[in-house]
């Protein structure tokens, strides 16, 4: 079973993913193995992504892990308590950020002080009355004005029994505690595949759990230093088909 993660990895900088992983995957799949998705995107853009591919992911991994959807098709969502979403709010919204993003009933929602485009933007005013009467938030996405300012932020969450990671040098991004996509990954799998079986590939320090937990680790050269350090292998970089270059390289070592 092989499952990677999109920006960074799957996608190249324009966004797309590379024709011979687009065949590389359809083989795969079409050979009776799973391919599934493991990222920080919400469920919309994630199919974004998945719309270039000739076939459906067998699973998703969303936004870390809070939204899953398994291998038999079943979804399993996690939020953050209200009593929580509102401490953390209160928090980021005193330190320096560009933009607050929240995911609320699986869409992503810019968080205002005065909505302009109701579709893709919530008032802070509305939100907290939202959360009083029991709306709840699956992940929060901080966008950094400076990448230096990321360190303030773990410091002012650190004590909040909350789950804190990073999908790019300016996110920071909130979730329920204990969720990540290594706890994402083993819903998925529903005890049906042991991780041992498992090829991940991914990019980033929300990965590093996952890649350090499967039986074939895999970074992209991309890759931040962090992850390349606890990966059981390197592969070429986002821009360059890292998908099919794993497949071929674990056919030559499975003869």
């Amino acid at each position: 079973m092989l499952c990677s993660d999109i920006d960074g990895t799957l996608i190249s900088d324009s966004k797309r993913v590379a024709p011979q992983d687009i065949q590389a995957l359809a083989t795969w799949q079409k050979h009776g193995h799973l391919f599934g998705i493991t990222s920080g995107r919400s469920l919309d853009g994630i199919k974004m992504i998945t719309r270039q591919l000739e076939r459906e992911p067998d699973f998703i991994v969303a936004l870390n892990g809070a939204y899953v959807s398994s291998i038999t098709r079943h979804i399993y969502e996690s939020n953050i308590s209200k009593v929580m979403s509102r401490r953390v709010l209160e928090i980021v919204r005193q330190l320096p950020s560009e933009k607050i993003t929240v995911n609320i009933n699986r869409q992503s929602r810019q968080l205002v002080q005065c909505v302009t485009n109701g579709h893709t933007e919530v008032d802070e005013m509305s939100l907290l009355q939202q959360l009083e009467d029991g709306l709840e938030i699956a992940k929060i996405t901080v966008l950094l004005k400076l990448s230096d300012d990321s360190q303030l932020f773990y410091e002012q969450l650190s004590s909040l029994p909350v789950e804190i990671t990073t999908s790019d040098d300016r996110y920071i991004e909130i979730m329920q505690q204990g969720i990540s996509k290594l706890s994402g990954l083993t819903t998925a799998l529903e005890q049906q595949i042991p991780l041992e079986r498992v090829i991940a590939i991914g990019d980033y320090l929300n990965d590093i759990a996952m890649i350090k937990s499967v039986g074939a680790g895999y970074a992209v050269a991309n890759a931040r230093p962090e992850l390349k350090q606890v990966a059981d292998y390197q592969t070429v970089s986002h821009n360059d088909g890292p998908i099919s270059h794993i497949l071929n390289e674990q056919r030559r070592m499975n003869r």
